[in-house]
């Protein structure tokens, strides 16, 4: 990903006949955050719009919540994640298309994949499967040998993309996830 973004800023100052000045590691960075698209950390400054739309888009899916529930979290948080969390964005064309947010637990030897959306303008493209993918190979990275996720029984096209493409596989149809409104009681 770096090798691309330096031969293209490369190329870049070639074309404009630039050649004298060649950024350092610092300032390509800098423009990273500007230009680059693939799979990257969220940046609240950048991403916020963009994640809010998708997320709000995917929230009837996403588990216990309600979209304003999704939105006011997502405006909370900083890009200061735990160790333990990580939270990616798929951008092309410099917009956010997708996104997957995911624990490791190595202490246990497990992970847990906690949100994984695409814009629904972006959907059926592989970008789903190359954000899991993605934080698959995270965690075998980093000797994680279990990873679980939360899927609704409706939700028959991540079904599909679970079960049949990456081989998960259910192993408690038995369990409820249930929900106490503390304003009722």
């Amino acid at each position: 990903m770096q090798l691309f973004l330096v031969t293209n800023l490369i190329a870049l100052a070639l074309f404009h006949g630039n050649v004298d000045h060649i950024m350092n590691k610092e300032e390509i960075c800098n423009q990273e955050v500007i230009m680059s698209d693939g799979i990257l950390n969220y940046v609240a400054s950048r991403d916020l719009p963009d994640v809010i739309e998708v997320l709000s888009d995917n929230y009837k899916w996403l588990g216990y919540c309600d979209a304003q529930h999704i939105i006011k979290s997502m405006k909370l948080r900083t890009d200061d994640q735990p160790d333990h969390e990580v939270f990616k964005v798929l951008r092309v064309e410099n917009k956010v298309v997708g996104l997957i947010m995911y624990e490791s637990y190595h202490f246990q030897d497990r992970g847990n994949i906690s949100r994984l959306a695409v814009h629904k303008d972006f959907c059926n493209k592989g970008y789903a499967s190359q954000l899991l993918q993605y934080a698959i190979d995270d965690m075998r990275s980093h000797a994680i040998s279990d990873v679980r996720l939360c899927c609704h029984r409706e939700n028959e096209k991540a079904l599909s993309l679970y079960e049949k493409k990456f081989n998960f596989h259910i192993n408690m149809p038995e369990w409820l996830h249930l929900s106490l409104d503390l304003s009722s009681i």
